[in-house]
């Protein structure tokens, strides 16, 4: 078999081991970087064809040089997608990212065009008659100095996409190091030939042809993909955690546009918006006012990292948010981003209310304990709203009641009690069980007389009330003590509320006793 005929086999081969790369980048299409992968597998292969398609002996001539310039669009637009590849699988694509690749094609496509109109200026190429034809029968194109320029522009953008690998391989760890350094030897050995075949020694002409050389890069590729989950886990890994984590996570540039949003943040979305948003272009400009709408100032100053809390209503029930704004920055300490991590607390919350409802209340009657009604009237107290009153009260012969009924009478009498309370003083009113039978309420701004009138009106209901016990009723009372005052020592009120209720017990029980700080005195009413 001849060299020639060696060198179209291998041509094949390089053709069919691109398309394979390429199909696996096709079937992988939602992945991170698979795309920019596919666009690059399909440059070489336009590349590779028409290398192949020009080096067959039925052509010559001008076929020949119809092959060649039909072979530079993959000559100049696998550039820019390699480019584009290397920043996606390394997650640097940036809006900024964007531009300079734009500008890339732009670049190569006026190269494009001034090699398809070469015979009107001959900038790029020499004249056709100094071209000779070479061995593995391709052209042998003399390139002038504009020409070598190119050249030398896709070798710099090169080496800047396998710098940024070789990079992003030595900060890689464990099996995603080992997948970064496949794609970097990848893309070195086939840029490494193509320096060797076209800059430094570009007059050996018995080397084969630069495309074919993708048959290496294809082996290691496919290697890649069967020995380190090439495609499956693009840093894309981190895609793949970016969508299974349960916090939202939104991704911003510096400008405050939003660039991803993970499906966590999507169903948050579709909660509390009633919108069903995607993770593409649109979607994230619908999240993006959305966010702004409600939180103009959510991603903080950028000074450094920021953390706030969101209370959202849905259908009756309440939704806490724990939101962390993360800004990144570049080398010049601008910040570039930011990553916001929103938590769903709603458990967390509710669970830490039962707690904090546990240590406040009494666990019987659910009024609050006596240590928190102390902090909360003291609390009020410092307010300067005067004057203020407490009623003190207990149950009369409610130890009879036990030792008469049993205990868990008992427990319902205490229950009861406090629902006949409450319907008199109103929900809203410090009310608390002080230990026992004994129950303290705190009045902010009464009077004496008003203070005076309302324990009579609990007095009475808690007197007029039916305590049923297997359809009886057993009748129970309240005495009461009251007192008024505007000092702001919790304790000056409990000792006279303490003075009084003794005294409505020695006095027969079931009625009110009052002291007023204004006139000294004592005032009660019996039942």
């Amino acid at each position: 078999m001849g060299l020639l005929s060696l060198e179209l086999l291998f041509g094949l081969a390089s053709i069919l081991l691109a398309g394979v790369v390429a199909v696996v980048a096709w079937k992988n299409w939602g992945k991170e970087a698979c795309p920019q992968l596919f666009s690059t597998c399909m440059m070489v292969i336009i590349w590779d064809f028409c290398t192949w398609m020009e080096s067959l002996p039925v052509f010559s001539g001008t076929e020949k040089l119809l092959w060649r310039c039909a072979m530079q669009v993959g000559v100049l637009y696998v550039v820019p997608a390699f480019f584009s590849y290397t920043l996606h699988y390394i997650g640097m694509y940036r809006k900024g990212a964007g531009r300079v690749l734009a500008g890339i094609y732009a670049v190569q496509t006026a190269v494009l065009l001034l090699i398809l109109t070469n015979p009107l200026h001959h900038l790029i190429w020499g004249n056709v008659q100094d071209w000779a034809g070479g061995k593995f029968g391709l052209l042998v194109v003399p390139v002038t100095g504009l020409g070598m320029v190119g050249i030398l522009f896709n070798f710099a953008v090169h080496m800047v996409s396998l710098v940024l690998l070789m990079q992003f391989a030595l900060r890689s760890r464990g099996n995603m190091r080992r997948q970064a350094w496949c794609v970097f030897c990848g893309g070195a050995f086939f840029v490494g030939y193509a320096l060797i075949h076209s800059v430094l020694f570009p007059s050996v002409s018995a080397l084969p042809p630069i495309p074919y050389m993708f048959s290496f890069s294809a082996l290691i590729g496919c290697f890649g993909m069967w020995r380190y989950h090439f495609i499956s886990l693009v840093p894309n890994a981190y895609q793949e955690i970016f969508e299974v984590i349960d916090e939202g996570v939104i991704i911003a540039l510096g400008d405050g546009d939003v660039i991803s949003i993970n499906r966590a943040m999507r169903d948050m979305f579709a909660l509390h918006g009633n919108d069903t948003i995607q993770n593409d272009r649109e979607g994230r400009k619908r999240a993006q006012r959305l966010i702004e709408e409600r939180y103009p100032n959510w991603r903080g100053d950028g000074s450094g990292h920021h953390q706030f809390g969101v209370h959202l209503e849905q259908g009756g029930r309440s939704y806490y948010y724990h939101c962390r704004v993360y800004p990144f920055f570049n080398m010049a300490h601008r910040m570039i981003g930011s990553i916001a991590v929103i938590r769903d607390v709603t458990a967390e919350h509710e669970q830490t209310q039962i707690l904090q409802e546990q240590a406040e209340k009494d666990g019987l009657t659910g009024v609050y304990n006596r240590q928190t009604f102390t902090r909360l009237a003291e609390q009020q107290l410092r307010q300067g709203e005067r004057p203020w009153s407490v009623l003190y009260f207990d149950l009369d012969y409610f130890k009879q009641i036990n030792d008469t009924y049993g205990h868990m009478f008992g427990d319902q009498v205490l229950c009861e009690t406090c629902t006949c309370v409450a319907a008199v003083v109103g929900q809203e009113t410090l009310f608390c069980r002080a230990g026992g039978e004994e129950f303290m309420v705190f009045l902010r701004g009464y009077t004496a007389e008003r203070a005076r009138l309302l324990a009579e009106a609990v007095r009475r209901e808690v007197e007029g009330h039916v305590f049923a016990l297997d359809g009886a009723a057993v009748p129970v009372t309240i005495s009461v003590g009251v007192v008024t005052a505007r000092t702001p020592a919790f304790d000056d009120y409990y000792r006279h509320a303490d003075q009084m209720l003794y005294r409505a017990k020695s006095e027969g029980r079931n009625c009110v006793r009052a002291w007023s700080e204004d006139d000294g005195a004592g005032h009660g009413e019996e039942g």
